[in-house]
């Protein structure tokens, strides 16, 4: 297992940052909303037994996003405030690329100046919202398969502002929905993937708890999910 730590200059001078610039404009312990994230390789440099990267991290968020992300295992986060791209280096003992990155998530912060009058607030319950958009809320669970390919997935979809949203659960890790529209017993949904490509699928209800998922690009994955709650 390669040994990641974050850069001590992004560690020093990054972080002091974060601490003079985010603090003021975000909330991060208070996560109103789910956002989609990047990341994309800038650059590698050095030799055994030091290598360094540069990477860059993006938001569909213009502002107070939290990203979350682990390297070779160990997790991570930025603090995006006031912008929806930052860049962060991280070194190991071997060669970096986007392999050793997983498990992806990006959270909206409550911004700072927005604190007043939202406190109280709570999520409504199923039985409080559109039903024409409850029957998808839950988590959903399944294998999709494209030749001799197979993923097994966990969709998670809930309502956020009276709109549907959620998440794709993979073997590549955790990707947030950058767009649900609702299309009768059915629902269109987009991501970025891990490898900084945007996806679409279609997912299709058969059942109360049963939904049949077809991917919309080039690649035919498809599958049955079955919702367990």
């Amino acid at each position: 297992m390669v040994n990641f730590q974050i850069a001590l200059l992004g560690a020093g001078l990054g972080l002091a940052a974060m601490a003079v610039n985010a603090e003021p404009l975000c909330d991060c312990s208070k996560i109103v909303g789910q956002c989609a994230a990047s990341i994309k390789m800038k650059s590698l440099s050095g030799s055994k037994p030091s290598f360094t990267a540069n990477y860059t991290i993006t938001s569909t968020t213009a502002s107070c996003s939290k990203v979350s992300y682990n390297i070779d295992g160990t997790p991570y986060f930025s603090i995006l405030a006031g912008t929806n791209s930052v860049e962060e280096s991280t070194f190991g003992t071997e060669p970096i690329s986007m392999k050793n990155f997983s498990t992806l998530r990006c959270e909206v912060c409550a911004s700072a100046a927005n604190q007043q009058g939202n406190e109280g607030a709570r999520p409504p319950s199923v039985n409080q919202i559109d039903p024409r958009i409850a029957r998808f809320v839950g988590s959903w669970r399944g294998t999709l398969k494209w030749m001799l390919f197979s993923d097994p997935v966990t969709i998670e979809l809930e309502v956020r502002q009276g709109r549907l949203a959620g998440r794709v659960i993979g073997k590549s890790g955790t990707s947030e929905f950058t767009s649900v529209t609702v299309h009768g017993n059915s629902i269109t949904y987009g991501f970025i993937g891990m490898d900084g490509g945007t996806y679409s699928y279609t997912m299709a209800l058969q059942s109360e708890h049963s939904a049949k998922v077809t991917s919309n690009g080039s690649l035919s994955f498809d599958g049955v999910v079955r919702r367990s709650n």
